[in-house]
């Protein structure tokens, strides 16, 4: 059967309480009271995804937690490390076959009590790749850290049958920026030392960018027949190749500033010049070039989410608007004034965008066709969601969690 998870914060609560709720169709969602909360009250659900038997859910929040679930009732949670660790994005990938594993992207802030020697500074905000084969909050290890501190990683997700230098290969991508600026890392699955239960770092391999995208940090990808679309800063930037990147752009839905700050990710400062590629901590693969799009700050667009469907269409998402594309080139844009939009996906035969806005009226739009969209009230204000056409669990444990009703304000 199908299922389809919206992990988020419930509207309807004084303090902030994460919710988990379900969906068989993307319309009917669990009532008020099958809601579930796989965390302790003032977090928020941040994201949530399953194995491939969808007999192992986990999900993260936004204050450094991640939790487990067989059911989708009963949640085990804890800290991640020393929750210094702030969860941005969550996947599960094959990995190659031999050992599948959750992935969570985000960023660890070094304090006193855990700072590398030699390595970072006191408040340094690090990039950094957790993995864990079994999804218990209890067991996950760093697979990777950036190299350069002011990093996020805000997403990373497993996609197969992707280029590297013309060969074809299943592959990690993680999304983000470092000191302002776009980065992407990717690796031919995770390997670990000596077999062992030790990740291997060195596997990670930083994508060139051109430097006229400076000052526009990514956030999402997603893919179409091998190409992958990276969703940033006013643009949707695509390539076919990651190890031999040619990369093409999308329309341009906002400018930026041209000129950065090398140590912070404000965009204030010098022009972007060759000296400041090593300190921004990016690979840009020109040694000068001003911001394309525009070069001056306006009202930022920046599309936090992206998704296909089998039809090769694109949706991405961000604070003011939801923009789809047939082909990946030409673009239209829906706005709804007060809602923030934080999370896309294509369930079943049709889209769904999620939100969150302080006017709780509505928490998440569907379309069938990306231009003509429907809002609806499920209880969640989704910041992520997770689809699956082949859930393994019995639905009969999971009566009380399956569409009761639907809500429909205005």
């Amino acid at each position: 059967m199908s299922i389809l998870i919206g992990a988020g914060q419930r509207y309807d609560r004084v303090i902030g309480v994460g919710g988990i709720t379900t969906s068989t169709d993307g319309y009917l969602w669990s009532s008020a009271e099958d809601i579930t909360q796989p965390f302790p009250p003032n977090m928020r659900a941040q994201g949530i995804t399953a194995n491939s038997s969808s007999n192992v859910f986990v999900a993260i929040s936004d204050s450094g937690w991640s939790a487990s679930s067989s059911d989708l009732v009963t949640w085990t949670a804890d800290r991640l490390l020393d929750a210094n660790f702030t969860a941005l994005g969550i996947s599960w990938g094959t990995n190659g076959g031999s050992r599948p594993i959750f992935a969570i992207s985000g960023s660890r802030i070094y304090n006193d009590d855990n700072v590398l020697p030699g390595e970072y500074e006191l408040g340094d905000q690090v990039a950094q790749i957790l993995i864990n084969e079994s999804g218990s909050p209890y067991t996950w290890d760093q697979a990777f850290t950036h190299p350069y501190p002011n990093s996020w990683f805000h997403n990373v997700r497993y996609f197969e049958n992707i280029l590297v230098n013309n060969t074809s290969t299943s592959v990690w991508v993680a999304v983000g920026h470092v000191n302002g600026q776009p980065d992407i890392w990717y690796t031919e699955d995770v390997n670990w030392v000596g077999g062992g239960s030790v990740p291997d770092p060195n596997s990670w391999v930083q994508v060139s960018i051109p430097s006229s995208f400076v000052n526009r940090p990514l956030y999402d990808v997603a893919e179409v027949s091998g190409v992958l679309y990276f969703s940033g800063r006013g643009v949707i930037i695509n390539t076919s190749d990651l190890g031999n990147p040619t990369w093409n752009s999308s329309p341009f839905f906002s400018s930026v500033s041209d000129r950065i700050n090398s140590t912070g990710s404000m965009l204030l400062g010098q022009t972007y010049n060759s000296s400041t590629n090593i300190l921004l901590g990016t690979n840009f693969s020109s040694t000068s070039s001003i911001p394309l799009g525009g070069g001056s700050a306006s009202n930022q667009l920046d599309f936090l989410a992206i998704a296909s469907n089998p039809d090769g269409q694109l949706l991405a998402a961000s604070s003011g608007a939801v923009i789809f594309s047939n082909d990946g080139i030409g673009w239209n844009s829906h706005t709804m004034q007060g809602y923030f939009w934080r999370s896309v996906i294509w369930f079943n035969d049709h889209w769904i965008a999620g939100a969150y806005s302080t006017l709780t009226q509505y928490t998440y739009m569907t379309s069938t066709d990306g231009s003509t969209w429907l809002p609806w009230n499920n209880g969640v204000q989704m910041y992520g969601m997770y689809g699956s056409t082949s859930i393994s669990i019995d639905p009969t444990t999971l009566s009380s969690l399956f569409p009761q009703e639907i809500r429909i304000f205005g």
